[in-house]
């Protein structure tokens, strides 16, 4: 499945009503490491299709949404699982270290 671009009210809509592990990628424009972190969500996306859903949020047009979720800077991913935070991660990682952690939660 291809990543979700979502506004603030479609982005709780997703994350509340998900049977999924959901992955939500906080991006800007702008941001090299977000960029990059923006194609390995793209990969993952594909890669965990079925198991992950994933979604994109601006955190600059969704300001109340990265608000409420303590995001300051890009990129910042949040996982959730049944409307609750299960891990996140900020700053640019590795594709390696995405797959282990979504591993690691898939099986929790």
């Amino acid at each position: 499945m291809n990543v979700i671009n979502v506004d603030d009210d479609s982005f709780q809509d997703h994350v509340f009503s998900s049977s999924q592990l959901v992955m939500a990628e906080f991006s800007g424009p702008g941001s090299d490491e977000s960029a990059q972190t923006s194609k390995l969500v793209d990969e993952l996306a594909m890669q965990f299709d079925g198991e992950v859903l994933a979604l994109r949020i601006d955190k600059d047009s969704c300001e109340p949404t990265a608000e409420n979720f303590g995001v300051d800077s890009v990129p910042t991913v949040i996982f959730f699982r049944n409307g609750s935070e299960v891990s996140r991660a900020t700053g640019l990682r590795d594709k390696k270290w995405f797959e282990q952690e979504i591993s690691k939660l898939l099986q929790s």
